[in-house]
């Protein structure tokens, strides 16, 4: 036998959980893998079931990720094991070619329930790029899946589609001339559109909102430089393990940064009350911000988290009655800040 799990010999997949032998069947291979490795000269050892499921995707395809084709899903294998049996089981009778009413309904339920997004659904993203006059551009071209999926989140949230066409296609153009990734064009196109909308008379042409926008982001990116700072575990780890770090982190006086310079100033621009502050007063704003945002952190540990579809990160979603904030556990194992906002849409 040259198969364990966390010291355990595996011979069959029925010698794993229902959750881990329901997640192999979605590997292509992924089954007659495990037969074959069990019969092998060579030892393999994994310390938990999800390093089992995650190594043999990868391992077999170089890729964590795998395709759902009747469900026309493209999703980690290490995700599909946090939806549990239940779930699995109903993705597994529609892949097996149920395709009855009762079925397809239970998979569309469990699709909703992971936060699943099918590659018919992405097909909003180019449509919503091309609508803001974008949908050429170089940059947007080759997204990832994280990076499709952040962009559908976007393109879908209520707040972006109240946006009017003038001012939507104002961002785009002033995003899509300050980013130089994807997800910079996300938060860019976010700065502009909210300080846009606070912007009053006389600065109602876009030439005007622009120039007025362009030297408030001069002012705030470099006091943003501190925002990007974090602590770092080794890959996706448990919640009690981040909020370990996390309170370790703070304890020394030092910040939960987010992921990037871009972000930061874009979660500074939607959670707080800034306009066109520049000099002390945009350091004042930005200072009482951080703050708060720290403060909070340490006063309210995470307890659960929620893996992305590509299983490439986990998010960490923090919540009081008047405060919301969630952190991003990086595949990398950097654990940042995603955002840190009142609730209701009240502002600092």
């Amino acid at each position: 036998m040259t198969v364990s799990v966390a010291d355990r010999m595996i011979q069959t997949p029925s010698q794993l959980s229902d959750v881990a032998r329901l997640a192999l069947t979605f590997i292509d291979g992924g089954v007659q893998c495990l037969a074959w490795a069990a019969s092998a000269t060579l030892r393999y050892d994994f310390p938990d079931e999800t390093a089992l499921i995650g190594g043999t995707q990868q391992g077999l395809h170089q890729t964590r990720l795998t395709w759902l084709p009747t469900l026309g899903v493209i999703v980690s294998p290490v995700k599909l094991m946090t939806l549990g049996a239940d779930y699995l089981r109903a993705l597994a009778r529609v892949e097996g070619g149920d395709r009855s009413d009762l079925s397809l309904q239970q998979a569309q339920t469990a699709l909703t329930a992971g936060g699943l997004v099918t590659q018919s659904a992405l097909k909003v993203v180019p449509q919503f790029l091309a609508g803001l006059g974008v949908g050429s551009a170089p940059l947007l071209q080759f997204l990832n899946l994280g990076e499709a999926l952040a962009m559908f989140e976007f393109a879908t949230a209520p707040q972006t589609s109240a946006i009017g066409a003038p001012i939507a296609q104002e961002a785009a153009a002033f995003a899509l001339q300050q980013a130089r990734a994807p997800l910079e064009f996300i938060d860019y196109f976010q700065f502009y559109q909210v300080l846009a909308t606070r912007l009053t008379a006389p600065l109602t042409s876009p030439d005007q909102r622009q120039q007025a926008i362009t030297a408030t982001m001069a002012a705030l990116l470099p006091l943003c430089f501190r925002f990007v700072d974090c602590p770092q575990v080794r890959g996706l780890v448990p919640p009690a393990v981040v909020a370990e770090t996390v309170r370790n982190w703070l304890r020394q006086g030092r910040q939960i940064g987010f992921s990037r310079v871009s972000q930061a100033a874009s979660q500074v621009a939607l959670s707080t009350s800034l306009t066109t502050e520049t000099g002390t007063a945009i350091q004042t704003l930005v200072t009482s911000y951080e703050r708060s945002a720290q403060a909070f952190l340490l006063a309210n540990p995470t307890t659960r988290g929620d893996m992305a579809q590509d299983g490439a990160m986990c998010l960490f979603p923090i919540q009081t009655d008047a405060l919301q904030a969630q952190l991003v556990l990086a595949e990398s194992g950097d654990i940042t800040l995603q955002f840190f906002r009142k609730l209701n849409d009240g502002t600092f």
